[in-house]
């Protein structure tokens, strides 16, 4: 039983999540737990020590009153010890699962805000068509924005060297603007 333990304990530590604020808690869990495993097998050995000293009481009754005195005093010293691991484990483990689930219910808002800010795109997309807007075919998005800079940056690049009109005119044909003309009154 302690082995499966054991076990459990490591296949745990092993699918911890890439982080390094959850490796950091890893160190610290790892640690704690290693003292468990250090105080169950204290507690074993003494424990199969005051078996031991219990099963031999009768054959030496007067003689080990004072070791069964001093294997009481340590079965009771370590039984305080696992006590106060478990007390230990069982608030790690809830402070724990409520982080875990502040972390669930965050991300669920998040998908929630999403999805209420692509309806509000959407409905807004629909109310400027309504009064005659385009949208353009290919809405860029951040990364295309950068990609196009970039590429026209060096197209500058290029064709600084010969500037003339037909420069000036590759570039505004590069430059769609899909706004309808505004009217001047």
């Amino acid at each position: 039983m302690k082995i499966q333990e054991e076990e459990d304990i490591s296949a745990k530590e092993q699918e911890a999540p890439n982080s390094k604020d959850f490796y950091v808690k890893m160190d610290s869990t790892r640690e704690f737990f290693s003292k468990l495993r250090k105080v169950v097998v204290s507690l074993e050995t003494e424990t199969a020590k005051l078996q031991g000293v219990f099963e031999d009481r009768n054959n030496h009754e007067d003689g080990d009153s004072e070791t069964t005195a001093r294997a009481m005093r340590a079965y009771h010293e370590v039984n305080g010890e696992v006590c106060s691991l478990k007390e230990q484990i069982r608030d790690e483990l809830a402070e724990q699962k409520e982080r875990q689930s502040e972390v669930r219910n965050f991300i669920k808002a998040c998908r929630v805000m999403e999805q209420r800010v692509s309806e509000d795109i959407q409905a807004v997309r629909t109310h400027l068509e309504k009064y005659g807007y385009q949208a353009p075919c290919d809405a860029p998005t951040p990364g295309k924005l950068r990609d196009q800079e970039a590429e026209a940056e060096s197209k500058e690049d290029k064709s600084s060297s010969t500037v003339g009109e037909e420069g000036k005119q590759e570039e505004d044909e590069g430059v769609q603007c899909s706004s309808p003309p505004q009217n001047e009154e």
